[in-house]
């Protein structure tokens, strides 16, 4: 994201810089998704490397399209969801599915953006999920997690959809 901001700000990026980042991205993928450090298929970083192959024009290629069909998959639940950092997996998801528009999206954004409204505490900050390992580090201040809940509902207000773009200059 960082990479594709700066270019789009006018930073000259050498295009290795892209090459090497595709490539770390596609040794971390596993049979469905993609891991962190090592190959995988957890929803949070198979979210973040989906979207990130996207933005670096990669989207239509056979494990970036399994990471989406994978995260097309997932379910959103405040109570039952668990992991470290659950929010920060749900904007990642957010904005993959996003990218990929459709039906898929429109099932997604109806399921996060009621769930996320459903959570919003009256003075307008979201706690932590209660089952999210990493995020509960926050909850005595939930500013990160406000600003991910914030995010996740503004995602189209945002970024336009790669698809879109396309058209745009294809």
């Amino acid at each position: 994201m960082a990479l594709q901001a700066a270019a789009h700000a006018g930073l000259a990026i050498p295009s290795e810089t892209f090459t090497n980042a595709s490539a770390y991205l596609w040794r971390m993928h596993g049979k469905d998704g993609f891991g962190y450090a090592a190959p995988g298929d957890t929803p949070g970083t198979t979210a973040i490397a989906t979207f990130c192959l996207q933005f670096l024009g990669h989207a239509g290629r056979r494990p970036a399209e399994r990471g989406a069909r994978l995260l097309k998959r997932q379910k959103v639940s405040w109570e039952e969801s668990t992991g470290s950092f659950v929010l920060y997996g749900w904007y990642y998801t957010t904005l993959a599915i996003f990218q990929g528009g459709g039906s898929h999206w429109e099932s997604w954004n109806k399921q996060i953006a009621h769930t996320m409204i459903a959570a919003q505490a009256d003075d307008g900050s979201w706690p932590p999920p209660p089952h999210s390992g990493g995020e509960a580090a926050f909850t005595g201040a939930p500013t990160y997690s406000t600003a991910l809940g914030a995010m996740i509902l503004e995602t189209y207000y945002r970024y336009e959809p790669q698809y879109l773009q396309k058209k745009k200059t294809g």
